[in-house]
């Protein structure tokens, strides 16, 4: 019986050990991707460069004031009051469509809160959506053909604006672009 017992605990023994042991191969491929990625810490390279060469840093800063967003003179003003008025924009690009009668939308990020972008939407002129804003601060969305309304909007002269009551500074930046923003 001492036997079968030890003949059993040996067998356990062989297949755990062929089980864990047998990684050998993997090892060494992680070894050397490991290493390649020390390599390329050791150099500064991260690993994120586009087709150009560029790193993937410098072309989101070169994608995101310079795009077409920013072809409309008047969400180029926004940018500017808020960078004049020692806010941090970054990311500017070019927004969703998803307010019903916008023609065109920008997002940008102020002042690093990522999470909730400032959105600015260039709304047909006299929009009923657009009336619904400057009475209510609702606007109506579609999204993936459902649509609903969302509060927290403002309008100024066909411009609906949104930036989410959670950003530390949506009064500040609300407050900046209701007085000094003029939309030609």
């Amino acid at each position: 019986m001492k036997k079968l017992l030890y003949v059993m605990l040996m067998m356990v023994l062989a297949v755990g050990l062929a089980a864990c042991g047998d990684s050998d191969e993997n090892n060494n491929a992680n070894g050397e991707n490991n290493d390649q990625e020390q390599a390329n810490v050791d150099n500064g390279d991260n690993g994120s460069e586009n087709a150009d060469g560029a790193e993937e840093g410098d072309a989101d800063e070169a994608a995101g004031e310079d795009s077409d967003a920013l072809g409309d003179e008047n969400y180029q003003q926004i940018v500017d009051l808020l960078k004049d008025n020692d806010f941090e924009v970054t990311d500017v690009q070019e927004g969703y469509d998803d307010v019903i009668g916008s023609e065109g939308s920008v997002t940008m990020v102020v002042n690093g809160e990522d999470m909730l972008a400032l959105q600015v939407y260039k709304m047909e002129e006299g929009h009923e959506n657009l009336d619904k804003i400057n009475e209510s601060g609702t606007a109506t969305l579609e999204f993936e053909g459902q649509q609903g309304d969302v509060e927290g909007f403002y309008a100024i002269g066909n411009y609906a604006i949104f930036l989410a009551e959670g950003h530390p500074d949506s009064e500040a930046v609300e407050t900046l672009l209701k007085d000094n923003f003029t939309p030609q």
